[in-house]
């Protein structure tokens, strides 16, 4: 049945203020969904909030939609749209999430469509699993006058429509707010932070041309030499200040693309890595390449490179895909997830073959070659996250008849090792006997992991050796398939996973890992929480506790102990380069702003070869609110992208020397002996649930290396053949106990963990990060910082490759706190979320003042910037400059 109603009334608004700030002015023609001209939509929609705050999320308080069937009878949407002038225009829908895929058209134009797989620019909660979400439609051109927009579900199930909006210019999104809606006033002390889209106008602060290739790859592939990345053509180092971006973002369209790769550079950025399956992921096509994303990932490879951003690709975690529905893998439901597989199943290493094959072999037609010709790639990552050395592999969670192939498997290479599995079995002795044996069907089960690291017997050092060799056979066929059968030319990784264990499984874990080119490790920093509500991100009800790593403060709070591991430290294995592929200090914290520059100092001092921030949201610039646990696309992160990236890719702190140095024969590695360090950083949380909580209380014995070592220099673990001696500087020279403060070995970066008061004292860069007002005048080498800010971050960085003392032209950069509008969880310690606020986004007002030393400081003129960079006003000279309560940067040049 069709129903009619009369052409709503549309406007037409000059978008005034959420672009009026921004010196931008579009037009725009914004509709409500819930007031069709025509449409076969009927009945009740399921989905119609039934309180006011669930109302006030969407534009008008009503959508239009339900659950959809179109088994049988098309479901469409028409709307008469008034167009004020002839022009091309860009067209956004807020819709429910990405149900309802659709296709539309104006008049009789071609069709376009949107899938499932939409990129989403925000999100809004209306209840428990309801979200109203804007997404960008495409392109239309259209002439003046009234054209019909007529809208087409093309799935049956949940499918909503709340509003439209033609513009002529980039919209950004804000719930259901039009563009010229005022924001909400900031609370006391706070701004709004309301950047304009980038228009990329001139900046002092450009970094792409200041550190970027003018291609990305013009200087040749990245190789490895020694403990560095360098260009292969040019042979210089290169470190890499990186994001991580997941299939939504790739899959923006293409000037969204252009424009986010664009912003990237500009902030200092030089590589992202792709992170996201290139193949179908569930039902019968699970496992085949899917062409059509492929080609999407082609182009935003080629949007990187424009901008001299390189590529480093991962695609395949196990979480992504359920095999539920291939033949070939039994036992498995949709709830199963493929853990360990990979590592033994030699079916399952076909179909991984034939996604490395289709991804690097194929024609990029945005570039002409194939990414396994292409320098721009630099990276191949071979799995993301797992090993046999972690607790997902048991019994639980792997199916019996997938079990039963590895088990035999087992069975054939300890007849091998020990003549048969009888003798095998003899030897370690009844009491070792597990009650997954079959030696009559040469099988020999596994034994929980938990007893590898503590019982370490015969059997636990048998069953250790044979998963780490399985591990590492995998490790180098893959290794060989990418590099000779698929021809890339690039360097490979293994994995980044952790153990079970750290001192007696890490060490074996990381030993498979040294078989490719280099190594790499994830880490997190997360406040202390309690999931109450049921969803997977953050939500009202849910509890929390902010946490700063500048005093070391452990996650489950006590001022009495510290918590030594950050995600921004790592041991050097075999003298390799070392990356960090995903870090992140996750939401809600209050205390984000000390991560950039924290992870730009410690890094290079610590000789890490990338820093790769997980993770970008698919919106091609700013975010306008946190909505998930890893934005970087906000001031805290993204905001201090410039400085941190000068540090850290410019080397302008010294790369300390070794602090300690142990070895160890495989051998003993293999037998379970273990290694006395480790680098201690948190798991992501959100992986949490795959450690079963009875091993959460099993702790080893072996004795430990002071883990602040990591603080004063390079922590370095060597795997030898006949050397199981170890060297340590004497750490006491660097550690103050009793004033509890770590000073690095360079003397460049000092950690008063007691204050919180973290400083860089480079000649370059120099900066406090912590509580600075208790901290009163901050003395660095070449500026002074009074602040009354409690919490903040200042740093001042040498542009031009001279120290701060003599330098033409510098940065200053200041970061406070950050939080959605309306955010409230009132308080302190763990406690409840009573609402996570929305647009915009607000930062703590900046204020104190900063001083340079030099005589001619009054000769260097400052510039306030925006937060894309652009000048807005001078502040002053470097002889005394009074913070602005809201500008980020501020560029130094001396006075011609």
């Amino acid at each position: 049945m069709t129903r009619t109603r009369r052409p709503t009334a549309l406007i037409l608004i000059s978008a005034i203020a959420c672009l009026a700030a921004h010196a931008a002015s579009a037009a725009y023609v914004w509709w409500e969904g819930e007031e069709p001209s025509k449409t076969s939509i009927t009945g009740r929609n399921t989905f119609q909030p039934g309180d006011a705050a669930g109302k006030a999320v969407l534009s008008g308080g009503a959508w239009i939609g339900g659950v959809i069937d179109v088994s049988t009878t098309p479901a469409f949407i028409e709307y008469a749209v008034t167009v004020p002038e002839t022009a091309g225009y860009r067209f956004y829908a807020r819709k429910f999430w990405k149900h309802g895929p659709f296709r539309w058209r104006f008049d009789t134009q071609e069709w376009q469509t949107v899938t499932r797989d939409i990129s989403l620019l925000d999100s809004a909660r209306l209840a428990q699993h309801l979200v109203a979400t804007w997404v960008y439609a495409g392109a239309v051109s259209l002439t003046a006058g009234v054209h019909t927009l007529r809208i087409e579900i093309l799935e049956s199930g949940a499918a909503c429509f709340d509003c439209f909006i033609l513009t002529t210019e980039p919209f950004i999104p804000r719930g259901p707010a039009k563009p010229d809606a005022p924001y909400p006033p900031p609370s006391s002390n706070w701004f709004n932070f309301t950047p304009a889209y980038d228009a990329f106008a001139d900046t002092p602060l450009d970094l792409r041309g200041l550190l970027n290739e003018n291609e990305a790859g013009s200087r040749g592939f990245i190789r490895v030499r020694g403990e560095s990345f360098v260009h292969a053509d040019t042979g210089e180092p290169v470190r890499f200040w990186a994001v991580n971006a997941g299939p939504a973002v790739v899959r923006m369209s293409h000037d969204e693309v252009d424009h986010l790769a664009r912003v990237l550079a500009r902030k200092g950025v030089n590589l992202v890595r792709i992170h996201g399956p290139v193949y179908f992921t569930s039902g019968p096509k699970a496992g085949q390449p899917d062409v059509a994303y492929l080609d999407q990932l082609y182009y935003f490879v080629a949007a990187m490179k424009r901008e001299g951003i390189y590529s480093l690709i991962s695609i395949y975690f196990q979480h992504w895909i359920r095999i539920n529905e291939l033949a070939q893998f039994p036992g498995y439901t949709e709830e199963t997830l493929p853990f360990a597989i990979h590592f033994f199943h030699p079916g399952y290493q076909a179909m991984y073959q034939s996604w490395q094959k289709a991804l690097l072999t194929a024609t990029n037609r945005w570039t002409g070659a194939p990414l396994c010709d292409d320098p721009a790639v630099a990276f191949i990552e071979i799995i993301n996250e797992d090993s046999l050395f972690f607790w997902t592999f048991d019994y639980k969670r792997i199916p019996a008849q997938t079990m039963a192939l590895f088990e035999k498997q087992f069975g054939d290479w300890l007849a091998k090792r020990h003549g048969s599995i009888d003798t095998a079995l003899k030897k370690w002795g009844p009491n070792a006997a597990d009650p997954h044996d079959d030696p009559a069907a040469g099988r020999i089960g596994f034994v929980p992991l938990w007893k590898l690291f503590n019982t370490r017997g015969m059997r636990e050092q048998d069953t250790a050796r044979f998963l780490a060799e399985t591990q590492i056979a995998f490790f180098k066929r893959m290794y060989s398939w990418i590099r000779d059968d698929c021809r890339f030319k690039g360097s490979i990784y293994a994995s980044n996973w952790r153990t079970a264990d750290d001192r007696y499984l890490g060490p074996i874990d990381k030993y498979c890992n040294t078989f490719a080119d280099f190594m790499d490790a994830h880490g997190y920093f997360s406040p202390a929480t309690k999931k109450v509500s049921p969803e997977f991100a953050t939500a009202p009800g849910d509890w929390y506790d902010d946490r700063t790593a500048v005093t070391f403060q452990p996650a489950g709070g006590g001022k009495s102990t510290h918590d030594w591991g950050l995600p921004i430290t790592d041991v050097i294995y075999n003298g390799m380069p070392a990356t960090i592929s995903e870090y992140a200090w996750t939401t809600p914290n209050r205390f984000r702003a000390e991560a950039p520059l924290l992870s730009a100092s410690v890094a290079s001092m610590l000789g890490q070869d990338a820093m790769i921030m997980f993770a970008l949201d698919s919106v091609p610039g700013w975010l306008n609110a946190c909505d998930d646990y890893y934005p970087i696309q906000t001031p805290t992160d993204m905001g201090q992208f410039p400085a941190a990236a000068l540090i850290y890719r410019l080397g302008l702190l010294d790369e300390a020397k070794p602090a300690v140095v142990v070895n160890r024969t495989v051998e003993s590695v293999m037998n379970l002996e273990g290694v006395p360090i480790n680098a201690v950083a948190s798991q992501d949380a959100n992986r949490a649930e795959d450690v079963p909580k009875e091993a959460l209380g099993r702790v080893d014995t072996l004795e430990s290396i002071d883990p602040r070592a990591f603080f004063v220099g390079k922590v370095c673990v060597n795997f030898t053949s006949n050397d199981n001696s170890q060297q340590m500087i004497d750490l006491k020279k660097y550690i103050d106990e009793k004033g509890k403060v770590i000073t690095s070995s360079t003397g460049q970066l000092r950690w008063d963990y007691g204050n919180g008061l973290v400083k860089i004292m480079a000649p370059k860069a120099q900066a406090a990060v912590g509580f600075l007002r208790a901290a009163g005048a901050i003395d660095l080498p070449d500026v002074t910082v009074e602040t009354p800010m409690e919490y903040a971050a200042v740093a001042l960085v040498a542009m031009d490759g001279r120290p701060i003392a003599t330098s033409t032209r510098l940065l200053l950069q200041v970061m406070t706190e950050q939080q959605n509008s309306g955010w409230d969880a009132p308080g302190t310690g763990l406690r409840e979320i009573k609402s996570l606020g929305a647009a915009p986004i607000i930062v703590r007002q900046f204020a104190g003042t900063v001083k340079l030393k030099r005589a001619d400081a009054v000769n260097l003129a400052v510039e306030a910037l925006d937060a894309n960079g652009v000048p807005v006003g001078q502040a002053g000279t470097a002889a005394g400059i009074t913070l602005k309560p809201d500008v980020l940067y501020y560029v130094l040049h001396l006075l011609e």
